[in-house]
Formats: C-alpha cells, sequence, structure tokens
C-alpha cells in the first residue's frame, strides 16, 4: 500500500512559504495569554507613578515582585483586556496623561490580541489552512490507492496532487498573514508615536515595540521609505521608534542623554542586533543624503552606539552595514582608485552620507568602536586629501565624513584622552589640514577636559592632563599647522577651515590655565607657554577674542576672592601679580606676533588684536558678579585659591612696537585695570570687602568698557576709571599688576615685591 501521508513541514517545503512556522512565532511574539497580567501591573504601576515617563519604569519595578498581579479580572467576555476595570483616573500631578497612556497601552494589546486570534484563524479557523490539509489528508487515507483523477493518475501521482493543493492554500494563508501582521505591525507603530508624544518611552514590561521581530519589520520599512524620491520625517520617525524607545529607557532622554541608569536588557540587546543584521550600507547611505539634522538620523546612530558599547550591555561585533567605511575601507574605491577618478568621487560621496548619520550621534559607543571611528577618520582623512595634489585640485570634493566619525568618537571621552596621549595618532590628527576640523576638536575637547566630579589631581585625570600637554605641546611648536595655514595643497588652495580645532586649543589651553601659565604640579615648559600664547594671538578673531574673555574671568575670580576675602583665597601681592603675569603672557604673545608680521598683513592683525581685546573684556564684563557664575570656572581653569595661579615669572616681549603699544597691548593692561576694579566693586557693595579698604559712602560704579577706548587707546588716560580706584583704594593693586589706567610706572622700590613685576 502507498504512502500517501505528507507534513506540514513538505507542505512548506513545496510552498516555498512556511504559514504554519510563522502563525507559531507570532503568537510567541504576541504572548496573548500574558496580556492581563501585564495590564495589571500597568494599572497598578498608574496608581504609583508621578508622571507618563515615570510609568515605564515603575510599571517594570512592579512586574519584578512575585505574583505583583492577578489579570483575570480584567479580561472581558471576547478574551481582550477591559480598560473600564483597570479603574483609572487620580494618580500623580500628571493622572490625566498617565490615564492616556494606559488607555493607549490597553488599546496596544488588544490589537495585538485581536491580531493574533486573526493569525490564528487562518489557519486554525474554519476554512482555513488546517481544515485543507486535513481534508487532503483524510481523503488520502480513506482509499489510498484511488487516484484524484481517475483518469491519468497513478498513487503517487495522486499523493503530488494532494500535497499541490495545500500548498497552494499555504501560500494563500500566508499571504493574508502577512498583511495581517503587517496591518497590526503598522497600528502598533501608530500607538508607539502616540504614547512616546506622551512622554512613555516605548519600554517596560509591555515588550511589543521591542521584539526581533518589529526590528525586522522597522528596517524594511525603513529601507523602503529612504528608497522614496521625498522620504516622510514622520515615518522614518516611526521606524526607528523602538530604538529611541531603549535610549530613552537607559539614559533619560536620546536627545540630551544623561549617564546609563541600567544595562541593555537581552530584549533590547536582541532588538538592536536585528535592526541592524537587517540594514544595508545603501540604506545608511540614504539616510545621510538626507538635508540638515534628522531624528531619524540620530536614533539610528545612537541605537549603532549602544549596541557597540559593552559596558551597557552591547558587544564589539561591527555590523556588516557599517564595515566598509570603518573596517573594511582599505579594500573599497577610496584606495583602490585613482584620487581623480568617478568612482573614487562616488565613494567619497557615499562615505560623507554615511558618516554623516554616525556624526549625529548624542549617545557613546564603547572603547574599541569609538578607536576604530576615530583611526578610521584620520586614515581616510590623509587619504582624501590626496585630491587636492592629483586630478582636478579645483573641483575636489570635500571629505566631511571623517569629521563625522571624530565627532561620533569624541561622544567617548576617555577614549579620546587616551588617543590623544598617544603621539602617532596625536600627530596624524593634528598634523592634517581639514576641510572640516569640527570633529577634530570635538575629540580634543572631549579628550582634554577633565570629565565633572574628578579632581583633577586625582589618578583619574591624569589621561586628560596627559592629553592636553601633549596637544598643546604639539599645537605650541607647529602653529602654522593647526592654524590651517599648512603646508598642505588643502591649505593653499584655501579650503582649510581649522577655526573649530582653534576653539578647542583655546578651550584645552584655558581649562589647564595653570600649567599653561607656568605654574601647577605640571607648568609647560617655557618655549610651549609661549608658544600657546602666541598661537592664541594668530587664531581666528572669535576664538582669540574667546581666550581673552577666558583669561579676564579668571583675574576677575582671583581679585575678588581677594577682596571679598574668600576663605583660602591668596595674598594681595601674590594675587595681583599673578593676575599681572597673565595680562603680560597674553601681551607677549601678541608682541610675538606682531613681529613676525609685515605690512599690511601686519597692520591687520593688529586691528583684529585690538578688537578681540575690547571684545573680551566686554564679554567678562558681561557676566553676573561673583564668583559662582564665572565663564569656564576657576575649578575648569585650574585655579586653586590656596596657591597662586602663576609665579612671579615676567616673559620678555621680543621688541618694542609703537603701534603694540598704543592699541591691543595697552587695551588689554586698561581691560585688566576694569577688571580688578569691578571684583572691588562688587566686593564693597556686598558689604564683603576686606578690612583695609574704604567702606563708607554709596555703590562705587565702575566706568562702562566700551568701545570709547579705541579712541583712548595710549593717548587719552581713562579719568573716570582712575577716580573709581581712588575711591575704592586699588591704585597700589593695580601697580602690584603692573597695569594703570593713566599708564602710570611706580617707582622701582627693592624692598617692595609689588615693583618686580
Amino acid at each position: 500500500m502507498p504512502d500517501m501521508y505528507f507534513s506540514r513541514t513538505e507542505v512548506e517545503d513545496t510552498a516555498g512559504v512556511r504559514p504554519w512556522e510563522r502563525k507559531r512565532r507570532f503568537s510567541a511574539e504576541v504572548r496573548p495569554d500574558d496580556m492581563a497580567e501585564t495590564a495589571a501591573v500597568y494599572a497598578r504601576a498608574a496608581a504609583e507613578a508621578g508622571s507618563a515617563a515615570e510609568l515605564a519604569g515603575r510599571a517594570t519595578a512592579v512586574a519584578a515582585e512575585a505574583g505583583a498581579a492577578d489579570g483575570t479580572a480584567l479580561i472581558d467576555a471576547r478574551g481582550r483586556i477591559d480598560a473600564t476595570a483597570l479603574g483609572l483616573g487620580g494618580a500623580g500631578d500628571g493622572a490625566g496623561d498617565l490615564d492616556t497612556v494606559v488607555s493607549l497601552l490597553v488599546r496596544a494589546m488588544n490589537t495585538a490580541i485581536d491580531a493574533e486570534r486573526d493569525v490564528a484563524s487562518l489557519v486554525e479557523g474554519p476554512g482555513g489552512l488546517d481544515e485543507v490539509y486535513a481534508r487532503q489528508l483524510a481523503g488520502a487515507a480513506a482509499d489510498p490507492t484511488a487516484p484524484t483523477d481517475p483518469a491519468t493518475d497513478t498513487p503517487d501521482e495522486s499523493r503530488r496532487r494532494r500535497l499541490d493543493t495545500v500548498a497552494t492554500a499555504a501560500r494563500t494563508a500566508d499571504a493574508a498573514l502577512s498583511d495581517t501582521v503587517d496591518a497590526y505591525r503598522a497600528r502598533l507603530s501608530g500607538y508607539g508615536a502616540e504614547l512616546q508624544r506622551e512622554g512613555y518611552d516605548l519600554a517596560g514590561p509591555l515588550t511589543l515595540w521591542t521584539t526581533p521581530e518589529m526590528a525586522d519589520h522597522a528596517a524594511a520599512r525603513l529601507a523602503e521609505e529612504l528608497r522614496r524620491d521625498d522620504p516622510d520625517p514622520l515615518a522614518l520617525a516611526r521606524w526607528t521608534q523602538g530604538i529611541e524607545g531603549i535610549a530613552d529607557s537607559l539614559f533619560g532622554d536620546s536627545l540630551a542623554p544623561g549617564d546609563p541608569i541600567r544595562r541593555l536588557t537581552t530584549t533590547e540587546h536582541t532588538y538592536l542586533s536585528r535592526f541592524y543584521a537587517a540594514l544595508d550600507t545603501d540604506t545608511l547611505v540614504a539616510l545621510g543624503r538626507l538635508d540638515g539634522w534628522d531624528r531619524a538620523k540620530t536614533e539610528v546612530a545612537g541605537g549603532l552606539a549602544m549596541l557597540m558599547n559593552p559596558d551597557i550591555g552591547g558587544g564589539t561585533a561591527v555590523p556588516d552595514a557599517v564595515r566598509p567605511f570603518v573596517l573594511d575601507h582599505h579594500t573599497g574605491d577610496l584606495y583602490t582608485e585613482h584620487p581623480a577618478s568617478q568612482a573614487f568621487r562616488r565613494a567619497l560621496d557615499r562615505f560623507n552620507a554615511f558618516a554623516d548619520v554616525l556624526g549625529s550621534a548624542t549617545l557613546p559607543a564603547g572603547d574599541r568602536f569609538s578607536e576604530t571611528l576615530a583611526r578610521a577618520a584620520v586614515d581616510l582623512h590623509a587619504r582624501t586629501t590626496t585630491q587636492y595634489a592629483v586630478g582636478y585640485p579645483g573641483h575636489a570634493l570635500p571629505d566631511t565624513g571623517s569629521s563625522d566619525l571624530l565627532t561620533a568618537a569624541a561622544l567617548n571621552s576617555p577614549t579620546a584622552a587616551t588617543l590623544l596621549a598617544d603621539d602617532d595618532f596625536r600627530t596624524r590628527l593634528l598634523g592634517q589640514t581639514w576641510e572640516d576640523s569640527t570633529g577634530a576638536g570635538a575629540l580634543v575637547r572631549s579628550g582634554t577636559t577633565v570629565p565633572p566630579g574628578i579632581e583633577r589631581d586625582a589618578p583619574a585625570a591624569r589621561p586628560y592632563t596627559d592629553a592636553a600637554h601633549g596637544v598643546l605641546g604639539f599645537a605650541a611648536t607647529h602653529q602654522d599647522v593647526v592654524l590651517g595655514h599648512g603646508p598642505s595643497r588643502v591649505a593653499a588652495l584655501g579650503d582649510a577651515s581649522h577655526t573649530p580645532l582653534q576653539a578647542a586649543l583655546a578651550d584645552t589651553a584655558l581649562t589647564h590655565l595653570a600649567d599653561v601659565a607656568g605654574h601647577g604640579d605640571r607648568p609647560l615648559p617655557e618655549k610651549e607657554r609661549h608658544g600657546v600664547f602666541a598661537l592664541m594671538a594668530q587664531a581666528d578673531p572669535t576664538v582669540n577674542e574667546g581666550f581673552k574673555a577666558g583669561v579676564n574671568s579668571v583675574q576677575y575670580a582671583m581679585a575678588y576672592g581677594y577682596y571679598a576675602d574668600v576663605p583660602g583665597a591668596m595674598g594681595g601681592t601674590t594675587t595681583f601679580e599673578s593676575i599681572g603675569n597673565l595680562t603680560r603672557l597674553v601681551n607677549w604673545g601678541e608682541h610675538e606676533a606682531i613681529e613676525n608680521r609685515e605690512g599690511d598683513d601686519r597692520g591687520r592683525l593688529v586691528s583684529a588684536l585690538t578688537t578681540s581685546s575690547v571684545g573680551g573684556g566686554l564679554w567678562a564684563a558681561s557676566v553676573p558678579p561673583g564668583p559662582q557664575q564665572l565663564p569656564l570656572g576657576l575649578i575648569a581653569a585650574g585655579y586653586s585659591a590656596a596657591v597662586p595661579l602663576l609665579p612671579g615669572y615676567s616673559p620678555q616681549a621680543p621688541g618694542a612696537h609703537a603701534d603694540f603699544d598704543l592699541s591691543e597691548g595697552f587695551l588689554n593692561e586698561q581691560v585688566t585695570a576694569h577688571t580688578i576694579a569691578t571684583a572691588a566693586a562688587q566686593a564693597h557693595a556686598e558689604g564683603s570687602l576686606r578690612p583695609g579698604y574704604p567702606h563708607g559712602g554709596g555703590p562705587v560704579e565702575v566706568a562702562a568698557l566700551d568701545t570709547a577706548l579705541y579712541e583712548a587707546a595710549g593717548s587719552v588716560p581713562d579719568k573716570r576709571l582712575n577716580a573709581t580706584g581712588d575711591r575704592l583704594g586699588i591704585v597700589d593693586d593695580w601697580r602690584t599688576a603692573g597695569v594703570s589706567p593713566d599708564r602710570y610706572v611706580p617707582d622701582h622700590r627693592p624692598d617692595d615685591r609689588r615693583s618686580q613685576s
């Protein structure tokens, strides 16, 4: 007797689709039997949470309690969650929002229950696939020798016909299953968008949005949307909402993240792994081609960062979609094709778009991946700039992608510090001419700034100070390179953009000002100290002005600390010698820069430095008085009230310059005198001016620092400021600092340290 039986697996193999497997997997994904308990968890959490933003976390905590919730009473006659049985209304200040959120969650649960029931019906219900399968097997079992077509069939042919009949039904059922599940996922994503608008982060015991199948679906729909001529930003946001929910749950807000509050769960890690495994490089390139900022870029970049961060439960395996431009770039067209070829240009265009996505990240990747990004960036930029020397330099395509990769790497400050302390990497980073130095500047700023909460003399701060010393030492001795002046073809063609890098170097100098000025536990060598101030004098005017403003702010803090008799403040002589030494270092750098210029170039530099002197003073003077709101701050500037900021060291200018003496050099001294007077006046206004200074009378108002100083420079003494100094009794303090509004130079008295500055 012939064997007429065929299994469901054989049907699926014949049909080329797997409806039974699809049905099983969808039921396992949705888990309808768990919905009642989950609903009860949320009902209890809503009664305890204070806002929608707290709900997911509170629900997670409730769910972790053994026997926390019994949802039997919440099921209606149709097997759905009965929202009226939840007893909503009246918890916390945001009770209304909580009611909305829980109602949306219930609707999402019921949508899942309904979808699972519809899917099951297509397979197990009347007229469903199981019925077709059973009927064909039953017919064969009734008379195994009876052909389905007596005129032509053998028993084997009859079996084949019955198998084909079921296979056809399987294909029909699978298509219907696919449509049902897709419709469910679309509705679920809509609920997800509404929940996120209410402040719910899609993380919690209800994991419908973060299943592996939802990851596959989201990645596919994201790619589909990006293939359109005009992708819809709302659609892109919908298909990245699962990543956003995970990021919000770990970091509070994916756009303004704090420190992670926990590690990725297994479910979340699986979701991210599946999402990025389903993407391809073309999708990332298409996303990067969107103009400007787009939230989907930030979420995709952030999800990758989480996946690549072992510290929060991620891993180190780089997804295939990401490898071509961060691991396998040496085998791509940027390296194998001539820089003048169209293939090279197309590859660079794709790299720029790809990297634009990664550069939109707000979350740090792990150490290993961050280092990979940074090293790939300096490699690729060194390669892409060869197009300026060969082919058609005037038509070179700027490399913005390398800057974007560095921007992403900079989010990991410990790795940035480690890289910058490496001589080879630091030289390759700072020794290049950048068409866009934003990323290089971000890496420098990240790796040289001691994180909040770490004392500057603590061992944990050492990597950052090591990095700062290395960066500033290189910059001071390679000024033309870091200023963007070359020598390079990029600089010669006028395509260098180094202002962001210069700004980062200024920040580094200010945050390590004690060492830069020659004081502190680890002072820079004298040549490098002078080089830093000369570099700042030649920097972009906006950078120079900001640097001077930072120096002025530190001078104000020292003066205020002394006048207000702040505990631990330095003595008067040390305070004002230190203030004066800072001014002289700034002046020395400007002397040096002017000395090395000629003709019109020299005149332009003098004019720019004059402008920045007033601008820096105005900027510093705009800060509300008192020591607590200083730009950069005393701690950030490396200042300790217990010891002098600077040694009693007076650098020598390279030469006398009448134009300097009549312009920005005098203005710098005017600003210093004004800063000292402002600090004394503030302490007087607070009634805390230390003994030995006038206390009587009404408020002492310091004359405004304004652009009239341009005309007064070097020719008209600031009589108003002099009058203020007399009234406050601070003229001797000006002399100790080596400055005076009326250019009075005190007599040299060997027994008075104040005159030795």
